[in-house]
């Protein structure tokens, strides 16, 4: 288009004034605008976010996720009301007003469930110090936690027991403990049901090498009394340089397992480090023994060790980490380092992930299925997974877990719910107050000995139904032996065998009528 000018101006690389703009906007110009036809069309309704308001006892809908539990993965979506799963189907219908988390391309899984922290081995005096360690756990997805009390004065344990009990939605994830018990003596058996009928205490600590077999016969009698876990290191800090540590291991493993299936208590063994007793741990299980074992979360001893069997679990052992502490933790990164060593090369699958993470301690604390998987009633405990974020690793975390140096991770929790509640969201803490709270897990019931064991059989006792046999071994009436139907049967005479019992060298199976 030509506006009649061919003075230079400002865009031509000469000076502009205002007489070439006027010269400009003094003719007088048309230029038809062309019509185009608008089409109206109807827009997808936009999903709303999940707003950092507070969204406690509010609905909330997680969808086109893949939710993963330890026996399947199903591409669902997940309706969460009150604090608890309430629906969970293909397409899901949104209630008008609900809060939606879109984690497409994301696993949907259920909170972690660490059975061995260490964040109480430091002696508090108030629930504030706990409070600061458990942040660092949430943001790792983990919403529940199993701390051990090793304060040897039980009142001082009972006092901080109860600091602990009021302090309702006092910490980032629920918390459970288990009671250190140095010895057996006349006040265990008290010390024991009080923990567990006022505080709901299940699991108690006890290092075997300090008690005879009597006393841990009485202790895991007690614990089994009130649904318990006697739980027990299988690092043993044997001075002996003599004897091989996996033949240690295995039989300290063996002593406390059969002891401890007299009296049909659970047990939890702690930092198992061989194949051979991990084996002897299933040995047991298939006796009717509800045991458990923690594998020694080192990351050269995890790829050597079998993970498959559903009695076996990891926890971290993290101590947590204050908040004014900015070099990371162990906790915060743990799990996201087993999905990286394990899930990505393939040694094992994102269902036994949750399974050795979640679903199998949940058991152990005896809280599955309301923690540990997602059905419809558990509790709203949800991780949303995101596999393609990566982080790096802390220098405490590749020094706890013997990496060796700080390397990439992939694998991060985007969302983390604890009862319904948004406390992570886009891997960052909320600015909210504390849900989590002490647990009191419900007693283990008792396990049902006859359908796991049977009397032996014996094939030479008179009157055993296996004995109705064809042919018998021996007859006491007719004294006849199979040895004598077989000289019969070929034609060749011989004396029968001795009576049962009577050693004759002529009996010897070294015939010479061949």
């Amino acid at each position: 288009m030509n506006f009649g000018y061919d003075k230079r101006c400002a865009s031509r690389g000469g000076a502009s004034d205002s007489s070439q703009m006027s010269n400009v906007l003094s003719h007088d110009y048309y230029v038809a605008v062309q019509e185009e036809v608008c089409v109206k069309e109807e827009a997808a309704p936009a999903l709303d976010a999940v707003p950092f308001a507070d969204t406690k006892d509010s609905v909330i809908a997680i969808i086109n996720g893949k939710l993963v539990n330890s026996e399947e993965i199903l591409e669902s979506d997940i309706l969460v009301e009150g604090g608890k799963i309430t629906k969970i189907e293909k397409n899901l219908e949104i209630p008008e007003g609900a809060k939606v988390i879109d984690a497409q391309d994301r696993f949907v899984l259920p909170g972690g469930v660490d059975y061995g922290t260490r964040i109480l081995s430091r002696e508090f005096t108030d629930s504030d110090g706990v409070a600061e360690r458990t942040k660092s756990f949430i943001l790792g997805g983990i919403t529940t936690i199993v701390d051990s009390i090793q304060s040897d004065d039980f009142e001082k344990s009972f006092e901080f027991l109860k600091v602990l009990k009021d302090s309702e939605n006092g910490f980032y994830c629920d918390l459970s403990v288990k009671l250190h018990v140095p010895e057996w003596n006349d006040e265990t058996e008290a010390v024991v049901e009080k923990s567990a009928t006022e505080f709901g205490v299940r699991s108690f600590h006890v290092n075997p090498e300090k008690v005879s077999d009597e006393e841990l016969l009485e202790l895991g009698r007690v614990v089994a009394g009130v649904g318990g876990v006697l739980c027990v290191d299988a690092v043993t800090g044997s001075e002996d340089t003599r004897t091989p540590a996996e033949d240690i291991e295995e039989g300290l493993i063996r002593r406390v397992c059969s002891l401890a299936h007299q009296v049909d208590v659970s047990v939890f063994f702690l930092n198992v480090m061989y194949s051979s007793t991990l084996e002897l741990v299933l040995e047991f299980q298939e006796k009717g023994l509800r045991v458990y074992a923690d594998l020694l979360t080192d990351l050269e001893n995890l790829k050597e060790l079998p993970l498959d069997g559903d009695n076996r679990l990891l926890a971290s052992k993290s101590r947590g980490k204050p908040t004014q502490d900015e070099s990371g933790d162990e906790s915060e990164d743990w799990m996201s380092l087993l999905y990286t060593e394990l899930v990505l090369p393939e040694k094992l699958d994102i269902s036994r992930f949750v399974d050795l993470t979640s679903s199998n301690p949940a058991k152990l604390l005896n809280l599955y299925p309301s923690k540990g998987c997602l059905r419809v009633d558990s509790d709203a405990d949800i991780v949303i997974w995101d596999p393609m974020r990566s982080s790096t690793l802390s220098p405490s975390t590749s020094s706890a877990f013997n990496v060796g140096k700080e390397i990439d991770v992939f694998g991060v929790p985007e969302f983390v719910l604890l009862g319904g509640t948004v406390i992570v969201a886009d891997s960052q803490l909320r600015g909210i107050n504390c849900l989590g709270s002490l647990l009191a897990p419900p007693p283990h019931p008792a396990t049902d000995r006859e359908s796991t064991r049977s009397a032996v059989q014996r094939s030479d006792r008179p009157g055993c139904p296996s004995q109705e046999v064809k042919k018998k071994p021996w007859d006491k009436k007719k004294c006849v032996s199979q040895g004598e139907i077989f000289a019969k049967e070929m034609g060749i005479h011989q004396r029968p065998l001795s009576a049962h019992g009577v050693r004759n060298q002529n009996d010897s199976t070294f015939s010479t009528f061949y």
